[in-house]
């Protein structure tokens, strides 16, 4: 169920209503052409993501993870800003310029956004807290003031908890104690 529920979200996002039905009986779909809704209907969203942002969102793995501070939190999700490197608090895991990244919130450890990264995690390690007008000059070259620009960023509504690997129960933790 948790999938379908997540392909009807997908779609909303391009402005298609999706209904989830029974499909094995064919009354349903006799009462979808009456205009009766036999399921549940997922509403199309009115402000639609564009493509490149749908599939930064559902479809690109990331390889790295990127904490910002307050500041930065703010510029992304209230004014629409890009990823400058003085909002890093710190970087996580190997990636390359060209990379999707998830972009943490230091506060909350959530995730708040996804984007395509002009820095690798080593460049980033040096530049990281500094501002845009010292890129040359620490790392030798300017691959722009940005790390991550807007157009290359998507904004994930539902902030999603970074939280380290669960380990299994132990089989007698799920019985009880005999």
């Amino acid at each position: 169920m948790k999938t379908k529920i997540e392909a009807a979200e997908k779609a909303t996002e391009h402005g298609i209503n999706t209904f989830i039905l029974n499909g094995t009986k064919s009354e349903v779909f006799e009462s979808l052409i009456r205009g009766v809704n036999p399921g549940t209907l997922f509403s199309a969203e009115q402000n639609t993501i564009k493509a490149k942002k749908h599939w930064l969102k559902h479809t690109v793995k990331s390889h790295g993870r990127i904490t910002l501070d307050k500041g930065a939190v703010n510029a992304l999700l209230n004014k629409g800003a890009s990823l400058l490197p003085i909002g890093i608090k710190s970087v996580a895991r190997i990636f390359d310029v060209g990379d999707c990244v998830d972009l943490i919130d230091q506060q909350t450890k959530t995730i708040i956004a996804k984007g395509i990264t002009q820095y690798s995690n080593k460049e980033l390690k040096r530049i990281k807290g500094k501002h845009s007008d010292e890129i040359k000059l620490i790392l030798g070259h300017d691959d722009g003031d940005e790390v991550i620009h807007r157009d290359d960023m998507v904004v994930i509504e539902q902030n999603i908890e970074v939280k380290p690997a669960k380990v299994a129960p132990k089989e007698t933790e799920i019985k009880g104690t005999e």
